[in-house]
């Protein structure tokens, strides 16, 4: 390998041998002190030319560089779009003994162009003495910057966002679009909190290198191996923390104090940037809860199937007719569990974005409410748990849609059959308030009772009461959010009664509104098949059944 005074040599024999060539520069890392030399650096040159188009007629004239093995022309390439400025040409070109140069050719007549566009320039050759006498090689183009609270928002925006992409990819067995999201997008943005963590430690600008090839500099070593699970958000919580309790609420309480005009603004900016750090801590809940939700079932599949497989490829016919159907059993509700978590995210998700039309037709709501009921009932008719239901009336025609009637009942009773003792009862009863213009629908079980708190805070998303002693089943703080969403869908609302001496009873109400324009009254017809499908579904995590 040719040494650096050989190469430098050479270049300068080049510029003088040609008139058109009127300055040679250096740049990228041989001319950045902050960078260690080594072997490996290129040799980033640029001549500024008077005539470009003439050197690029033919390729002959770099031969005198050295014997090239490979070359690129980025800017005859049609694959990938230049970078440089229109009439600037470029070479990027590997030597048999190793070497490599970028080689990049500018007007002469863009010569002030050139020099703003990039600071870590070095004049080495000036013929005409055109060149700005005052130039200082510098990286600071690559110092990280203090950040904005939004940029800090958007980040961790971006992040958690794309993280859905990666779990639908994963779950789909998607490997490529995973990954392409995982690495184009979410680690680039945890570059990003990594770099905004070590400038928070170290103080703001800080220099991590272009591309952040010194980051590793400025974290431990766990960080580095990055191998706690919690690590991306304890991230985003330290950073939050350092920015919000100390330099956002000093900022903001220095405004108060300069301009009383201005406090009942700044007083809702306030509340708009802690409501926008409860939504980011939602969504971190929301990964932490939905990753556990889905690895639980995932591995008990993934153990029950690695015990079958193992069992067949040996010939091992220990295994008797009855622990295979078992072992089938667990597949499949486990498989339902996984159906029903998915099902409720986008189900939910629907909602929230408004994207959910409600398309209702006039229904005999004590035959629909009755029908699920049953069903419900013979589904758990082999366990010594019972539902018992009761109306004062047989008909109310009101508008609704059947399928998410059947999603709010399914849902309350799976969610009865988790905290019920083993012989424990459910109780479902409709009453018709009609100078209310109300269809009222009980839902009482004999399970542990519920704290007035807790029951102001149980209807939101991904919140779980811990407070029951025999819970033995799993959830996702999804499924009475959705209950609400759609018992509001109807008009209606949805609460829990805390005036009960024992057990918990749920209580709502849709509006005994009908559909105008409908004559007929449809029929609900209700198919063994499917509701005990959705049966399966609803009560898949519970797991005593």
């Amino acid at each position: 390998m040719r040494t650096s005074a050989e190469m430098f040599t050479l270049f300068e024999k080049i510029t003088h041998s040609s008139d058109k060539i009127r300055v040679m520069t250096l740049e990228g890392s041989r001319v950045n002190s902050n960078v260690v030399p080594d072997i490996w650096q290129d040799y980033d040159i640029t001549f500024l030319v008077t005539d470009v188009d003439g050197f690029k007629q033919s390729d002959e004239w770099l031969k005198v560089f050295g014997d090239i093995v490979f070359m690129q022309k980025p800017e005859a390439m049609d694959l990938f779009s230049p970078d440089l400025f229109e009439g600037w040409y470029s070479y990027l070109m590997l030597f048999s003994d190793g070497i490599k140069i970028d080689l990049t050719l500018v007007p002469i007549t863009d010569i002030d162009r050139y020099f703003k566009q990039d600071p870590l320039i070095k004049v080495l050759i000036d013929k005409d003495g055109i060149c700005p006498q005052s130039l200082y090689p510098s990286d600071e183009t690559f110092w990280i910057q203090k950040p904005s609270f939004a940029f800090i928002r958007d980040c961790a925006n971006e992040f958690f966002f794309v993280c859905t992409y990666v779990a639908k990819g994963l779950l789909r067995e998607e490997i490529l679009f995973a990954n392409w999201h995982f690495e184009q997008i979410l680690r680039v943005e945890l570059n990003r909190m990594l770099g905004y963590l070590a400038g928070v430690r170290y103080g703001f600008p800080l220099n991590t290198g272009k591309h952040n090839k010194w980051l590793l500099r400025f974290l431990t070593k766990d960080e580095c191996i990055d191998t706690h699970d919690g690590f991306i958000y304890d991230v985003l919580h330290r950073i939050s923390n350092f920015f919000i309790n100390i330099e956002l609420k000093n900022e903001l309480k220095e405004k108060l104090y300069k301009s009383q005009e201005r406090a009942k603004n700044l007083e809702h900016e306030i509340d708009i940037l802690e409501e926008a750090i409860e939504s980011e801590m939602v969504k971190v809940n929301f990964l932490e809860n939905m990753s556990h939700e889905f690895k639980t079932p995932i591995n008990i599949i993934l153990m029950i199937s690695k015990l079958l497989l193992s069992s067949i490829e040996n010939n091992d016919f220990n295994l008797d007719r009855e622990k295979i159907i078992n072992y089938l059993k667990i597949l499949k509700q486990n498989g339902y569990r996984i159906l029903r978590l998915v099902n409720n995210i986008l189900d939910s998700t629907k909602f929230d974005n408004k994207h959910d039309t409600l398309e209702m037709h006039n229904y005999n709501i004590i035959s629909v409410v009755e029908d699920i009921v049953l069903s419900a009932a013979d589904y758990i008719k082999n366990t010594e748990r019972s539902i018992v239901f009761d109306t004062e009336e047989e008909e109310v025609i009101l508008a609704c849609r059947p399928s998410y009637i059947e999603k709010i009942m399914l849902n309350l009773i799976s969610n009865s059959l988790k905290f019920i003792n083993d012989n424990g009862q459910i109780e479902v009863d409709i009453k018709v308030k009609q100078e209310e213009e109300k269809l009222y629908i009980h839902l009482k079980n004999d399970g542990p009772s519920i704290s007035k708190k807790d029951a102001q805070l149980i209807f939101n998303k991904f919140v779980q009461i811990e407070n029951h002693t025999r819970r033995q089943n799993e959830g996702s703080g999804i499924g009475l959010y959705l209950v609400k969403c759609l018992v509001e869908a109807h008009g209606g609302k949805i609460w829990l009664n805390t005036e009960v001496e024992s057990g918990v009873e749920f209580i709502f109400y849709l509006p005994i509104k009908t559909i105008d324009n409908e004559d007929d009254i449809k029929i609900y017809s209700i198919e063994e098949h499917s509701i005990m499908d959705k049966c399966n579904i609803e009560f898949s995590d519970v797991y005593s059944l």
